[in-house]
């Protein structure tokens, strides 16, 4: 029996959600709203608070003026202490003034950096060192000494911030010994990444149609990343083929409620010292017989959005008449 590999090229890809993302986290769109999954802070009394030795108690409101929001990409509002306003971003601040553009950045995992603005005290650092020259909005970085960080689970604050006047903003009396215990929480979760991709068409060149024995993909699998695929060679809208509108991608259940695991989770070899290869089967070939055009969906996805991302280089489709 004859069989045929036709093959696609990724080129260093990544999880198509965290790429967007990232594209998204430049501050020219930040400033016109966009900050998905966002939520409050918590209402709970001694949830909503941070302390500072010289401005004092600092509260983040749930609700009315200068209510606090977490988002994916930022935090937005200001919250009040006995030295005035605390500024989180300047879309939302006070006078709403963007010139120049600051915020305090989200990672979407719950890694703080950036700024935050007071009139009296300045530029308030959540990532970097106790120099506030050497403050940045992207850490981390080599020097990193602080950072502010929330649970993405419980989404409890921790650690400091830093300004050369006030010196340590707290967010949570774990982190120091003192009699009062107090933390800032909120309602925003980190969402798990995930995307998917479809192929072009795949034409067998075979009249009367071919068999899909498996799929083969080559790059670099993560510990708890997952890869899976879903094959279509009929179309769900549209026609005829190969021009579907959409097409009708199926899993070994024989409709598109499951997915074709990479099995085993184990490469089945090494190419290079950073790229293997590893093997999809298409247990249920029978959906998929005596077809003449081909494409797959492909899923990526990890446990949680710290986690590195996935690499596929090149995917290997076999098939035979």
């Amino acid at each position: 029996m004859n069989q045929h590999t036709r093959t696609s090229l990724f080129h260093g890809l990544l999880l198509p959600v965290v790429v967007i993302v990232f594209a998204l986290a430049g501050g020219l769109v930040f400033a016109y709203g966009s900050n998905p999954n966002k939520d409050t802070v918590s209402s709970v009394a001694g949830e909503h608070w941070g302390w500072s030795d010289v401005a004092g108690w600092i509260d983040f409101p749930s609700t009315g003026s200068g209510k606090v929001y977490v988002g994916d990409l930022s935090l937005e509002g200001y919250a009040s202490s006995g030295l005035g306003e605390i500024a989180l971003d300047c879309q939302t601040a006070p006078g709403a003034d963007c010139s120049p553009v600051y915020y305090v950045k989200n990672n979407k995992g719950g890694r703080l950096s950036g700024w935050a603005w007071n009139e009296l005290f300045g530029w308030l650092s959540f990532c970097g060192t106790s120099v506030l020259s050497q403050a940045t909005s992207g850490c981390p970085y080599a020097s990193t000494t602080y950072q502010v960080i929330i649970d993405p689970q419980s989404g409890d604050f921790s650690q400091y911030a830093w300004n050369d006047i006030v010196g340590w903003v707290s967010f949570n009396s774990l982190n120091h010994s003192g009699s009062s215990t107090y933390k800032l929480v909120t309602l925003w979760r980190a969402q798990s990444p995930s995307g998917t991709i479809e192929s072009v068409v795949f034409d067998t060149g075979i009249a009367s149609g071919a068999q899909v024995n498996s799929l083969i993909w080559r790059g670099k699998k993560i510990s708890g990343a997952r890869i899976d695929f879903q094959i279509a060679t009929d179309c769900a809208t549209g026609g005829p083929l190969p021009n579907c509108t959409t097409w009708d991608f199926k899993g070994p259940s024989g409709g598109s409620g499951t997915v074709f695991p990479t099995t085993p989770n184990a490469p089945i070899r090494s190419v290079s010292s950073d790229q293997d290869e590893y093997v999809v089967p298409i247990t249920r070939p029978e959906y998929f017989y005596n077809k003449r055009y081909i494409k797959y969906k492909m899923f990526l996805s990890t446990p949680t959005v710290n986690d590195p991302t996935p690499r596929v280089d090149q995917i290997f489709l076999n098939w035979s008449p």
